[in-house]
């Protein structure tokens, strides 16, 4: 089911696949540039942020985050020019939203990223939701309700994957 991804740019428009549900189209798609604005433009910078096990994933507590990790970005290596916060993780992934719903924190920590797809293994979220080894997925715990539910998705053979997100310069 895999494709090459092909991007063209012309004076008025781009060209290329969209992403839609943080995948990319089998279609090609016009997009004129009158009607886009450039987020983050070859050779801008970024502040990587990584989740901890256990944080707080309150949206005051994220973009607290957010802005420290871009301000010290800009302090101790003010020549990458951080214009983004930048994360790749196992939490971006967009099936999270539809299985924890609406309400969910991690649904809350998703939105704030512009995501795209990245190569990933399924296996990711193992370290972090069920750090401790397992003979079959029948045998996972279901504590909570994130591990019920991860469990479930296991055993129908769907999985998760890691994606990656900017969240542009907004702070």
């Amino acid at each position: 089911g895999s494709f090459s991804s092909d991007f063209r740019e012309t004076d008025d428009a781009y060209y290329g696949r969209a992403i839609e549900k943080s995948l990319a189209t089998r279609e090609i798609r016009e997009y004129k540039k009158c009607d886009w604005d450039v987020l983050l433009d070859a050779g801008d910078g970024f502040a990587g942020v990584h989740i901890p096990r256990g944080a707080d994933l309150t949206d005051e507590k994220i973009t607290e985050s957010f802005k420290l990790a871009l301000g010290k970005t800009r302090k101790h290596y003010p020549e990458f020019a951080a214009k983004a916060v930048c994360c790749a993780s196992w939490m971006l992934d967009p099936s999270l939203e539809e299985i924890l719903g609406e309400k969910s924190k991690i649904t809350g920590f998703i939105r704030h990223f512009v995501k795209y797809p990245m190569k990933s293994n399924e296996t990711s979220i193992f370290g972090f939701v069920f750090p401790k080894i397992f003979d079959s997925y029948a045998s996972l715990p279901e504590d909570t309700s994130l591990r019920r539910k991860l469990k479930e998705r296991y055993l129908r053979g769907e999985y998760i994957h890691t994606f990656s997100g900017v969240v542009p310069d907004i702070y």
